[in-house]
C-alpha cells in the first residue's frame, strides 16, 4: 500500500469496528494536530456497513498518516435469502454522512457512527498524509464515500501508484495521492477496480453516466449480489430499478433521468 512517508516517523496500523484502513504515521510527542470530523444536521437512516475489501475497508483509517439477467423493483423484499434482515443503505443523500479526519482515521461514515477512539498525536491529520486536501462526504450507491478516484481527472505526469487489491489511488488536484479503499471512492473507472472476492460492482445508469461504485459484499446475501437481497440498499434515491448483470454486478437505473 502506497502512502506518503513523513520524515522518519513510524508507520501505524489502526482498526475499528466498521473501518479497516492503513495510512502513514507522523507522530510527535508534543505537537498535536487532529483533523476535525465534519458533521451534518441530518442523522442517517441506516447503520454503517461493516464489510471490507482486500486490506481496505468501508473507510480509510490511518495512523498518523453485460448482459442483464433479471430486473426487479428496489422496493420489494425485506428479508435476506437466509431469512435474516436485508442489508440497508447507509445514506440516500450526502447530508447523512460525515468525514472522520484525525490522527487515526480518514474516511466517510454514516452520521450514526460514533468516531472511533484514536488517542494519537500527529503532525498531520490522516487525510493530509494521504494527500487528500478536500474533506467532504458524499453518498454513492447508498454508501458514505469521500475520495475522487476516477483517472480521467488526472493530468499530471507522475507515475500511477501501485495499490493492493481492493484499493485504488485517490486523485487530488489533478494528480495522484495515496492508496485508499475502493469502497470509499465516490466513483471508480470500471468494475475491475473492485475486489471481486470482497466487493460488488454497482453501476448507476443514467443520462450523462454511467457511474461505477464498489461496495462491500454483504454477508446477509450469502456471498451473492442479487437485487432481491442487495438492490434495495444500493439502488437508492432517483435510482429506482435494479438489474443483475452476467458478471455478478448490479445495475441501478433511473426511470426519470
Amino acid at each position: 500500500m502506497l502512502h506518503r512517508f513523513l520524515g522518519t516517523f513510524p508507520r501505524r496500523f489502526v482498526f475499528s469496528t466498521s473501518l479497516v484502513v492503513v495510512a502513514t504515521a507522523a507522530c510527535s510527542s508534543s505537537d498535536s494536530q487532529t483533523g476535525t470530523s465534519s458533521t451534518s444536521s441530518s442523522s442517517a437512516s441506516a447503520s454503517a456497513s461493516t464489510g471490507s475489501g482486500g486490506t481496505g475497508g468501508a473507510a480509510a483509517q490511518a495512523g498518523s498518516g453485460g448482459a442483464t439477467t433479471s430486473t426487479t423493483s428496489t422496493s420489494s423484499a425485506s428479508t435476506s435469502t437466509g431469512g435474516g434482515p436485508l442489508p440497508v443503505a447507509e445514506c440516500v443523500d450526502a447530508s447523512e454522512c460525515k468525514v472522520l479526519d484525525d490522527c487515526c482515521n480518514c474516511g466517510a461514515v454514516s452520521n450514526s457512527v460514533a468516531p472511533p477512539k484514536c488517542g494519537q498525536q500527529c503532525l498531520q491529520s490522516s487525510c493530509m498524509a494521504l494527500g487528500e486536501a478536500t474533506t467532504m462526504a458524499s453518498c454513492s450507491a447508498g454508501r458514505c464515500t469521500m475520495f475522487d478516484c476516477e483517472t480521467k481527472d488526472v493530468t499530471c505526469k507522475k507515475a500511477t501508484p501501485s495499490c493492493p487489491a481492493g484499493q485504488v489511488p485517490l486523485v487530488e488536484d489533478s494528480c495522484w495521492g495515496g492508496c485508499v479503499p475502493a469502497t470509499q471512492c465516490n466513483a471508480v473507472d470500471d468494475c475491475s477496480k473492485c475486489d471481486a472476492n470482497a466487493e460488488v460492482c454497482i453501476t448507476e445508469t443514467f443520462k450523462g453516466g454511467p457511474k461505477v461504485h464498489c461496495v462491500p459484499r454483504p454477508s446477509e446475501c450469502s456471498g451473492k449480489a442479487t437485487c432481491e437481497c442487495l438492490g434495495k440498499s444500493v439502488c437508492v434515491g432517483k435510482f429506482d430499478t435494479c438489474s443483475e448483470d452476467a458478471n455478478g454486478g448490479i445495475q441501478c437505473g433511473c426511470t426519470t433521468c
